[in-house]
């Protein structure tokens, strides 16, 4: 059984840890997913933002 994918979700993509800010279309048992690092920021002058980045997580939406 896949694991359901919702918002602010934690979730561990090429050895880092992200949150789901989004999600997307779902296809082939993975979710396309817009997902912000809680390990990387960039520095702007606003203070610090998240790396943001999409891709296929697998599981399925929450519905």
């Amino acid at each position: 059984m896949p694991r359901t994918l919702r918002y602010d979700m934690t979730v561990r993509q090429d050895g880092d840890s992200w949150t789901i800010w989004g999600l997307g279309v779902e296809r082939d048992g993975k979710v396309l997913c817009h997902l912000a690092s809680q390990t990387r920021f960039r520095k702007q002058k606003n203070g610090n933002n998240p790396i943001q980045r999409q891709d296929w997580v697998k599981g399925t939406k929450q519905n």
